[in-house]
């Protein structure tokens, strides 16, 4: 796992270091998505997902866009001795696009934060407090974005979560959705710079 995120990020590096540009005018990007997920262990044993929503906000950076997001999903047992839940994603993140052809870029990016586990059966837990589980994560992204017009762009992205457990579990998921851009105010570019 170590080694497979090491790879990632070098290439990412790699990747800026030949492809340092600047856009005088500082970005703000604001994303909504459905979102799927295809788990790739035991998971899918006990739990099955319905569509989830995924939320970005990004910023033109010196080295990508930065930002931070949050996705929620609900996870549905498909037998009655464990309970369901929402599976609550908080994270920051890191993107970089390259482009491929005119308004058509290639997206990679890595999101690092918090999984949350949110239980519904209150009656499965002793207390209140083993209804909520935090745990470590990390994502792997990649996909394509499209230019639709000046302000808006369309993703199709998967990405990779490694969701550090007792028993790590890993997740795929899928996302298609919009993407709309904002020019910063200046203060705010002043504030990024």
């Amino acid at each position: 796992m170590n080694s497979l995120i090491l790879k990632f990020l070098s290439i990412t590096f790699l990747f800026n270091c030949f492809s340092y540009t600047q856009n005088p005018d500082k970005q703000i990007y604001l994303s909504i998505n459905p979102l799927i997920t295809f788990s790739s262990n035991d998971f899918e044993d006990f739990w099955n997902s319905d569509v989830g929503l995924l939320s970005e906000f990004r910023f033109d950076h010196a080295i990508g866009q930065l930002g931070a997001g949050l996705s929620i999903m609900k996870f549905n047992s498909k037998n009655d001795l464990i309970p369901g839940f929402y599976g609550v994603d908080y994270y920051f993140l890191y993107r970089k696009h390259f482009e491929l052809f005119s308004d058509f870029n290639l997206m990679l990016g890595l999101d690092i934060g918090i999984y949350e586990f949110r239980f519904e059966d209150k009656d499965y837990f002793e207390s209140t407090g083993e209804k909520n589980e935090r745990e470590f994560s990390v994502k792997l992204v990649s996909g394509f974005s499209f230019n639709i017009s000046e302000s808006w762009s369309s993703e199709l992205g998967i990405g990779y979560s490694f969701i550090y457990t007792k028993k790590r579990i890993e997740l795929t998921t899928f996302r298609i959705g919009l993407v709309k851009s904002f020019t910063a105010p200046s203060w705010l570019q002043e504030f990024l710079e």
